[in-house]
Formats: structure tokens, sequence, C-alpha cells
């Protein structure tokens, strides 16, 4: 799911929401009016990315998939005495290990915790847009999340190119514009439209 705000300094003029893989509506705090804002098409919907599930051979030793699989297993067999065992050892080894670690701090390889909020963060998040005429895929190798370009643009990364490539579009979609659409709302609409094509 998804959701946001549109503002204008301090002042709330529309809120989106929604779903990544669905309909995404616009509400007008205005008026009260909400329209559809952005479909996915067969086609947007036959381009996304294909899952692709990391065999148990190629996994880390401590991926939870693979370091839960006896649990699991007893849990698919219906075997709970056997699962009960198994999260047991998994659970004793853990205790295990923070004993020998003693006060030395635990540090998560992908994760850091924000300072402010606490909150736990990737540490390799890329906040940039898609663009599909120079993002070729994106993928994880070691942890890491990246994406692939389709060639060499010289220095400019793709981050800029989209933003220069995608000056906004000066007209709506009748069929996804409202008439009550204030001017300054109108152009954030044709923004985030352009986005999401």
């Amino acid at each position: 799911q998804i959701s946001g705000k549109i503002l204008a300094g301090d002042e709330l003029l529309a809120t989106v929401d929604g779903h990544w893989d669905g309909d995404v509506f616009i509400s007008e705090k205005c008026s009260g009016q909400r329209e559809l804002l952005w479909s996915p098409s067969p086609e947007v919907r036959s381009r996304r990315l294909k899952r692709r599930v990391v065999q148990m051979g190629e996994q880390e030793e401590f991926e939870s998939e693979r370091l839960w699989q006896h649990v699991t297993q007893a849990i698919l067999d219906r075997d709970q005495v056997q699962a009960t065992q198994e999260k047991f050892v998994l659970e004793d080894a853990q205790r295990k290990e923070a004993k020998e670690r003693g006060d030395a701090p635990w540090t998560p390889r992908f994760f850091q915790q924000d300072p402010v909020t606490s909150e736990w963060i990737y540490k390799h998040t890329d906040t940039r847009p898609w663009d599909p005429e120079i993002c070729l895929l994106q993928f994880e190798k070691d942890g890491v999340i990246q994406t692939q370009p389709r060639s060499q643009h010289g220095s400019l990364t793709y981050g800029h190119s989209w933003t220069s490539r995608h000056k906004v579009n000066q007209h709506l979609h009748p069929s996804r514009s409202s008439s009550n659409l204030q001017p300054r709302l109108a152009s954030i609409v044709v923004g985030i439209q352009t986005f999401f094509r």
C-alpha cells in the first residue's frame, strides 16, 4: 500500500493513496473529490520485475530460509515435537553466540539505526526513480540491491538524467483530470502521472 501528501509549504492540498501494484487515487482537500490518478495497464504489469528466489545452496549460513529449514520441514510434516526441538537448537546456538560475544556490540551488516527515530534503515537504499530508458534491471548481490544501467552516459547519473528528461508535460489526460484542481495542484498531478508512466 502507498500513501502520500501533496503540500504547498505547510498547506495540505491533496492526498494520494492506493496500491503500488494497483489503482492509485488522489483526493483533493478543498473539494473532497477523490479520483483515479493512475491504474497499471496490462503492459505495465507485464514489465514488472520477476521474483527470483535464491536457491538454498546459494544462501549464506545465517539467511532465514536456510537457518530455519529444519523447523519449517518439521512443521510441514506436522511434527510438532521435531519442530520444537529444531527451534530449541537454533535458539540455544544464538544464546551461546551472544554469551561468547560478551559486551561487544553487535553490528548489523545491512542495517543502521537512525539516531533520531531509532528505526533500522537499510544501508544501501537507492531512492533514485526508476528510469526504464536507462535502468536495465535491479538485482541483489551479497545483500546489496543494485541497478544495472543499459549503457554508460558519461558522468551523468540516471537520477539527474531522469529529472531532465521528464520535464512536466503541461497537459492532463482528460480522463484523469479534474476541472476543480487548483493550478499548482494540477502541475503536481502531472508530475506524478509522468512518474507512473
